[in-house]
């Protein structure tokens, strides 16, 4: 992982960990 971020590619590194959660989460359950 970076150690710097920037504010443009926090939102962007946000979003990717949530979509990446709900998917595992998805395939845990499903």
């Amino acid at each position: 992982m970076a150690a710097e971020v920037r504010p443009e590619t926090s939102l962007a590194t946000l979003d990717f960990r949530m979509a990446g959660s709900i998917a595992s989460l998805t395939l845990a359950i499903g």
